[in-house]
């Protein structure tokens, strides 16, 4: 069943058809609404994935933990330097902005700075001290987020 799938889906889309195009919609959107029916938590991973398209860097709640509850900082602990709602004070605290459509949203933005301290916290406390490393780094981050040479940064580097 799953390859049939795949295989009426490449056909629509190479066909370039309207018909076939706006068919599929509505097959998905049925299929969407009878999974977060029965399976809200699938539904919403499932969302997140359509989410993303609509942001260069994009990360659901659920997968910005999984990527920094697995950074192995410089100092040999693991985590995240900064838990979410410390790093969102810090940066609202600094009158600065948690997410900037279309370049990143907050979760993207968070899991990169942590993943930016994870692997440079030495050479950066070397130059900067350390009440201002949350802004250095939050800085480094949204440069890093909205970088034109890579638009779309945090996903494939986060291996989703």
């Amino acid at each position: 069943m799953p390859s049939r799938f795949d295989e009426l889906v490449a056909k629509i889309a190479a066909s370039k058809d309207p018909d076939k195009m706006r068919m599929l919609m509505c097959a998905d959107a049925w299929g969407f609404k009878q999974m977060a029916t029965m399976q809200p938590k699938m539904a919403q991973k499932w969302l997140d994935k359509i989410e993303a398209s609509e942001w260069h860097n994009y990360l659901s709640p659920e997968e910005a933990e999984q990527v920094v509850s697995g950074l192995v900082n410089q100092s040999g602990t693991k985590g995240p330097k900064w838990p979410m709602p410390q790093f969102e004070a810090v940066v609202t605290s600094l009158g600065s902005q948690m997410q900037e459509a279309p370049y990143y949203n907050k979760y993207a933005l968070w899991a990169t700075a942590n993943m930016i301290y994870s692997d440079h916290a030495k050479s950066l406390s070397e130059v900067v001290s350390e009440a201002d490393m949350p802004k250095v780094v939050y800085k480094m981050a949204v440069e890093k987020l909205k970088d034109p040479d890579r638009p779309r940064f945090a996903r494939p580097y986060f291996g989703l």
